[in-house]
């Protein structure tokens, strides 16, 4: 990018050459919306609409672009930005909590990438019947799924069948036995999840192993002894395991084949 200033007009002028252009291009609409709000992109201020179009007739030379060029440019980008605040406005206010006696005692709360689920002190059959409605309502993104200090020893297959969940939590709920099919439905969404604080004794490969997009798996304060060869097989993504507080009394040679980066 080079900068100049004309004598007599204190502004600064941007001019882009195509080579950067077409570097930046991918993302100009949200290079464009960011600089409105005095935001960077990548670290990087984004260009005003006049820095590209306006502030000087002289020709470019070069590979700079023309006048006319740059102000058809600005056009597209300013329809291109109203088009894709629309759109983000448009995703978030389509989201919405189901009401309160539908899904009891759980809570549900609207948060910028989709809804806050909460379900505390129930147990499967109350959450079963929430997941129920929950599956019943169309285009629902379940940022967070929070199952905390339940009664819920066994975490049946299926049960999450049909729903889009980004962040899993079962904490201090007593769950041993997760099923593999339990997990397998939410594996295209899922990039956290945490089973803290409960009774399991293994580590629950079956259902771990079509979580292709996990990015954190918490399993601290349970009672795994044993880590057995490719224990996490299929987590190919994962960033970062804890284990803390656990029994570990064994983990064979190849318990984290897999996981290497």
């Amino acid at each position: 990018m080079d900068k100049t200033t004309n004598k007599g007009d204190k502004r600064n002028t941007y001019q882009l050459t195509n080579a950067q252009t077409k570097r930046i291009s991918p993302s100009l609409p949200l290079l464009f919306c960011s600089r409105a709000r005095g935001e960077t992109v990548n670290g990087e201020v984004a260009p005003r609409p006049h820095d590209l179009g306006g502030g000087s007739n002289r020709r470019t030379q070069g590979g700079n672009m023309g006048v006319r060029q740059r102000g058809m440019l600005v056009a597209t980008l300013w329809w291109g930005c109203m088009v894709w605040v629309w759109a983000e406005a448009a995703s978030q206010t389509t989201q919405q909590c189901p009401p309160y006696a539908e899904i009891n005692p759980c809570t549900c709360t609207v948060k910028k990438n989709g809804l806050d689920i909460v379900c505390e002190f129930t147990d499967l059959s109350h959450i079963a019947k929430a997941m129920s409605v929950l599956k019943g309502k169309q285009n629902i993104i379940i940022f967070y799924l929070k199952l905390r200090h339940n009664n819920l020893p066994k975490l049946q297959g299926f049960v999450f069948l049909g729903l889009e969940i980004s962040h899993l939590t079962i904490h201090n709920s007593s769950l041993a036995v997760v099923e593999e099919s339990s997990l397998s439905s939410i594996g295209k969404g899922l990039t956290q999840l945490d089973l803290s604080q409960n009774s399991l004794s293994t580590v629950p490969s079956n259902s771990f192993k079509n979580l292709h997009h996990l990015l954190i798996l918490n399993m601290n304060h349970n009672k795994v002894a044993t880590i057995h060869n490719q224990a996490f097989e299929g987590l190919d993504t994962l960033e970062i395991l804890t284990l803390y507080e656990n029994r570990l009394s064994n983990i064979d040679s190849l318990a984290f084949k897999g996981l290497e980066k």
